[in-house]
């Protein structure tokens, strides 16, 4: 069987707005964590400025699923700090 890796990002709203994905589970998962050292800088970023990140990603998921669409396992999850 073959398995994937998506990395999903989530709205402010909790809506899905972007999938990625991946054949390499290392490589995942050092995307899932430059991703989120990104997104939490760009938070920072924007807090420290007055301005709303909804622009940004609130929570962020790494998946690993099956080439069927049968099997799936959160691996990593993040959200931002309320």
């Amino acid at each position: 069987m073959t398995y994937f890796y998506e990395l999903r990002a989530f709205n402010f709203k909790g809506e899905c707005f972007d999938v990625r994905e991946y054949s390499n589970e290392e490589f995942a998962r050092g995307k899932f964590n430059l991703f989120v050292a990104n997104t939490k800088a760009g938070h920072k970023r924007c807090l420290k400025n007055n301005i709303k990140p909804t622009f940004l990603a609130y929570e962020m998921q790494l998946v690993k699923r099956d080439d069927n669409y049968i099997g799936l396992a959160e691996l990593e999850n993040w959200k931002v700090a309320a």
